[in-house]
């Protein structure tokens, strides 16, 4: 294979659920060479890339057992991938998680770790990548932020908060990348089928069940909307109309409705 035939992907949180996903629907697309599949479970990401081979015995897949929580994450990232940085396509960072429960209760390490992964792991990502992607006039970023980017929500603050900056960030790159070849493009669904809500506090999603996306249907839309370069997009129809109320509306009035949602 020669250099200019390389095309790579990196997913970060790639272990479950819409990271896996996605890593199902990049495979299938039969148009990546290499794929980078970074988390923090090696088993897990083992047996998804046994899969993935197992659809196109032509794609390298490489597993990164990195803990971006963790100061030294992100640069233990790039150093596994050095090789394949000017051979970057398409970059998604969607490694994240949520805590539940009052912020007062909440320990700091734990908060520490979520802003980490949630903010500044995904903003160093972006950085870093960038320049390469810059050099070559091609490649696109997807960051995978939440229709909770557009709500204060009590009982999640932090994690509202941090998907906030990710949407508020992906909108103002887009602006700077205009005319380089290069896209930025935010996610942003609603509650899915993973575990998010087990690790945000072993709780349950309150709201009414006709809004669960499915991570199949959320997958294949997120990669739409990035290989259109679209800047934001809100998959489900119902987010869609609270979003657009939700500027409209008292923040007030919003935040207390999301809190008789999130309230334990």
């Amino acid at each position: 294979m020669s250099e200019t035939d390389i095309r790579a992907c990196v997913i970060t949180g790639a272990s479950s659920g819409l990271g896996a996903q996605l890593a199902r629907e990049i495979a299938a697309m039969g148009e990546f060479t290499h794929l980078v599949l970074c988390a923090r479970r090696r088993e897990r990401m083992e047996r998804l890339a046994q899969e993935l081979q197992k659809r196109d015995e032509r794609l390298s897949c490489r597993i990164l057992d990195v803990d971006l929580s963790e100061p030294e994450g992100v640069e233990r990232l790039f150093a596994g991938m050095a090789d394949l940085e000017k051979h970057m396509h398409l970059w998604i960072n969607n490694a994240g998680f949520g805590l539940r429960g009052a912020f007062a209760g909440q320990a700091p390490q734990d908060i520490a770790r979520m802003i980490a992964v949630d903010v500044t792991a995904l903003t160093l990502c972006t950085r870093r990548i960038l320049p390469s992607m810059l050099e070559s006039r091609r490649g696109r970023i997807l960051n995978i932020a939440s229709v909770a980017a557009f709500s204060p929500i009590p009982w999640f603050a932090v994690y509202a908060a941090a998907k906030a900056f990710v949407l508020s960030f992906t909108e103002a790159l887009a602006v700077e990348l205009a005319g380089t070849g290069v896209t930025v493009t935010a996610f942003c669904p609603g509650p899915m089928p993973t575990e998010f809500f087990e690790i945000a506090g072993k709780t349950r999603w309150h709201g009414p069940s006709f809004v669960w996306l499915p991570v199949e249907k959320a997958a294949r839309e997120a990669l739409a909307a990035t290989f259109k370069g679209q800047t934001a997009s809100i998959p489900q129809g119902t987010f869609l109309l609270q979003t657009f109320l939700s500027r409209l509306v008292p923040r007030s009035l919003v935040s207390a409705i999301s809190g008789r949602i999130f309230r334990e």
